[in-house]
């Protein structure tokens, strides 16, 4: 089985899901693939700027966001 997929995103990083986030609140159908297995051993980031809360505020999850942190067991590989 085939499909069309106008837009290929390679990476499931915080800009490939951004991008994924993005393309689809403005109707454009994308397909992201990420050759890990989704687990996080280790944070990306540990903290929202500015610009990044633009972006949540604008996909409707700025509280959640601002709310989220990282589980203890997490905080614990930063500090080592």
């Amino acid at each position: 089985m085939t499909a069309k997929i106008p837009v290929l995103i390679c990476g499931g990083g915080p800009v490939g899901l951004a991008l994924a986030v993005e393309l689809g609140s403005r109707g454009v159908n994308c397909m992201l693939v990420e050759r890990g297995n989704g687990a996080v051993t280790l944070p990306k980031m540990s903290q929202l700027s500015t610009r990044t809360m633009e972006f949540c505020r604008r996909w409707g999850i700025a509280e959640q966001a601002k709310q989220a942190g990282w589980p203890e067991e997490h905080l614990a590989i930063l500090f080592i």
